[in-house]
């Protein structure tokens, strides 16, 4: 199920507007992509599996999501070998 999901990325077509750099989209720079919402996953490569909303890695552009929000589990959490916590709970706040 999770295997088959698609980035909602695409490379834009044609070339780019500006002489530095110049040349075709050619998926050298991140605006060489844009997002487009038919084709999948969400701006930060989120989708829903068995229910619950889930990041995805992909094989295409941005391979690794770009942007997080929510809580992290405690299993992201480090813990010394005295058993205290390491460091803090990540927060992460959906941006745009």
């Amino acid at each position: 199920m999770g295997d088959n999901v698609q980035s909602g990325y695409e490379l834009k077509q044609g070339q780019r507007p500006t002489k530095i750099p110049s040349g075709d989209f050619d998926g050298t720079y991140n605006e060489n992509y844009e997002f487009n919402t038919a084709l999948g996953l969400d701006e930060c490569n989120m989708g829903q599996l068995e229910g619950k909303s889930v990041y995805f890695l992909t094989n295409s552009y941005p391979f690794i999501p770009r942007c997080l929000w929510g809580e992290a589990s405690d299993d992201f959490v480090r813990k010394s070998e005295r058993g205290n916590r390491v460091g803090h709970k990540p927060r992460f706040q959906r941006q745009g």
